[in-house]
């Protein structure tokens, strides 16, 4: 548990850093890896050679003295085969802290960028830092935000400007309509209706007709499909007189 609660201390406090600063870290603790290596290896080849110097008989002639530097030199390859690894390892463990911490972030916020430019317009970045990239990722958040609001209220603004082009449009049809016959009104009746009707979006449209005495009749009706029609009762049908 206690490691655990340290390895998330140090990956936040790792991703709390710039970009700058987490470079400058890896190419540090590179170098230190790289330099603990080299020592630990140089520490073993002296401590090979002490031990092949103070083992006994070593001087007694020149097959000894042959065989103490093939030792020491077997020793010598071994030590820097040894110490390349270790410098590959530290580079390679530095490499990939560094490529989670930069590169991952930036293709999972590119994947999201394009996610939402073809049209995901709930997709929202992960910040999970406060490096640049996670500032980026903020920046991208506000304003995938206000491209939504901006897209909601200009569809808004097309709605209404389309409504107001169809009521002109239908007043002109209107007011340009000579009227000579009854059949010429019922006409501009019928097509004001469906036109209010479309415009207002209504399951039924109607123009009431008045006699004199307050009483009268539908004229015109545009009604939704599967509901009743009250057109062709043309009775009269007393309305009480307005005040």
């Amino acid at each position: 548990m206690q490691s655990q609660r340290s390895n998330s201390f140090l990956v936040g406090w790792f991703n709390a850093q710039s970009l700058r600063r987490k470079c400058f870290l890896g190419w540090l603790a590179s170098g230190t890896l790289s330099v603990a290596g080299m020592v630990g290896t140089s520490a073993w080849f002296a401590t090979t050679v002490h031990q092949q110097a103070t083992e006994p008989g070593q001087l007694g002639g020149a097959a000894i003295e042959e065989q103490h530097a093939e030792v020491v030199l077997k020793a010598a390859w071994q030590q820097e085969l040894l110490a390349i690894a270790l410098v590959l390892a530290a580079n390679t463990a530095v490499s990939l802290l560094l490529y989670r911490a930069i590169a991952k972030p930036v293709k999972r916020l590119q994947q999201d960028a394009q996610m939402f430019s073809l049209g995901a317009r709930q997709i929202r970045a992960e910040v999970n830092a406060a490096d640049e990239i996670g500032k980026i990722a903020q920046m991208f958040n506000h304003l995938a935000d206000d491209t939504v609001m901006a897209e909601a209220l200009l569809s808004d603004q097309t709605v209404k400007r389309e409504m107001e082009l169809k009521q002109i449009r239908l007043i002109g049809q209107i007011a340009g309509f000579r009227v000579r016959t009854e059949e010429d009104l019922d006409e501009v009746f019928e097509q004001a209706v469906q036109g209010a009707k479309s415009i207002l979006n209504a399951d039924r449209v109607v123009i009431y007709r008045f006699y004199s005495d307050w009483s009268g009749y539908i004229s015109a009706e545009a009604v939704a499909p599967g509901l009743p029609i009250a057109l062709a009762d043309k009775s009269r049908m007393p309305v009480s007189a307005p005040i």
